[in-house]
């Protein structure tokens, strides 16, 4: 909200004082909206494809460490390890490429901020000079100057670095949006059997009593083909 605020108010500020040179910064500023927006993405993206190898890794560990004496039956420790590291190995990368990414949006967002004020210098120079040349009187009319554009520029950057920290804690915000998204798919899914129906045919009176039998069933081992 504090950063929204001074903003708006700063851009306020710059319109009243020169609408001209204002105007043209607000130009640019496209630039610097899809450097940040292409900042976003990269680290939503990431962030989500992170949190799902790290979740595969984690439930291959959880599922091998209560097991751990079947694991060790079936000698399987190399396997499930090679598991384990292929997906911290595929989250590395993906953090690799997040960190490279993220650079070249701050990268893109200085670079066109630094474009913008290079702009801002040349045009409000121009205006100031245009109104030397047409010999603007300070006294009968409203005149630039030197320190008008100065504070014009200055108000403008005023704006743009709110703008930009703005990012910072929309960046937070969109991380912790795609972390809960997993979550929260969880926590609304519909079983596709519900064991609180009471829709259907059911005899009063009647319980099932729990009798389960096996019939024909064998078990062997993977690395014990022969064994039954």
């Amino acid at each position: 909200t504090q950063y929204l605020a001074q903003f708006i108010s700063s851009f306020a500020v710059g319109l009243y004082l020169c609408w001209e040179l204002t105007v043209v910064l607000l130009a640019a500023f496209p630039l610097i909206g899809l450097a940040g927006a292409f900042m976003i993405n990269a680290i939503t993206s990431a962030v989500n494809n992170a949190a799902e190898n790290y979740a595969s890794a984690g439930g291959i560990a959880t599922e091998s460490l209560n097991a751990i004496r079947t694991v060790t039956s079936l000698n399987s420790q190399k396997s499930i390890i090679t598991k384990y590291r292929k997906y911290l190995l595929h989250a590395m990368h993906i953090g690799i490429k997040k960190g490279f990414n993220v650079g070249f949006g701050n990268g893109a967002v200085f670079g066109a901020a630094f474009c913008t004020y290079a702009l801002g210098f040349w045009y409000g120079g121009k205006l100031v000079s245009d109104d030397i040349d047409r010999g603007c009187n300070p006294k009968t009319e409203y005149c630039l100057s030197g320190g008008t554009i100065l504070a014009v520029f200055f108000s403008v950057i005023m704006g743009s670095i709110a703008l930009g920290q703005i990012v910072p804690p929309m960046t937070s915000f969109f991380t912790a949006k795609a972390s809960v998204k997993p979550m929260k798919k969880i926590i609304d899914r519909e079983p596709e059997i519900d064991g609180f129906s009471t829709s259907g045919i059911m005899k009063k009176g009647q319980r099932s009593k729990g009798k389960i039998e096996f019939k024909n069933v064998n078990f062997s081992y993977p690395t014990r083909p022969n064994i039954k």
